[in-house]
């Protein structure tokens, strides 16, 4: 995540936008979540995967597919 503390231009605009790194935690946070839901998610583990997804997500996404 090399955006952290970073910037770039706006489209459109070309100005710049100022990243700093407030969001960075989170994040990565949620990048670990979800590689151990696509984990979980190949090994057949549905209950498991919907619990990795919805702690990013949250209740919005089923935990067992219906």
């Amino acid at each position: 995540m090399s955006r952290a503390n970073g910037s770039f231009l706006m489209p459109g605009t070309g100005k710049p936008v100022f990243l700093g790194n407030a969001w960075f935690s989170r994040a990565q946070t949620a990048y670990l979540h979800a590689l151990n839901a696509c984990d979980y998610e190949r090994d057949n583990y549905e209950l498991l995967a919907g619990d990795e997804w919805q702690k990013i997500f949250g209740p919005v996404i089923p935990v067992v597919a219906r």
